[in-house]
């Protein structure tokens, strides 16, 4: 079985790959294939930019065999902050 962490970093190492090669013309999927971006390049780098700040704070705060966990509990947290905020504002 595959390490958590270990498929983070090569993910990480992907994403920071294509975030410094930002005039590439397709992005590599798997086994030798290649997809073209279906997005603007800026639009696709921004996706990529919270994906590698996600993956980054992934490898700092999640331990080997909870990375499902650490999700999963950010995941309620922020649902009960943003459900305590529309309660807050639904009257304005």
């Amino acid at each position: 079985m595959a390490s958590d962490l270990a498929f983070l970093r090569h993910r990480l190492a992907l994403v920071e790959h294509w975030l410094a090669n930002p005039d590439r013309g397709s992005v590599p999927i798997r086994s030798g294939r290649v997809r073209r971006p279906a997005q603007p390049p800026n639009r696709q780098d921004l996706h990529y930019k919270r994906e590698a700040r996600l993956l980054r704070k992934l490898l700092t705060q999640g331990k080997e065999g909870q990375v499902l966990e650490t999700l999963e509990a950010w995941r309620r947290q922020l649902g009960s902050f943003l459900r305590q905020h529309r309660e807050r504002y639904q009257a304005m």
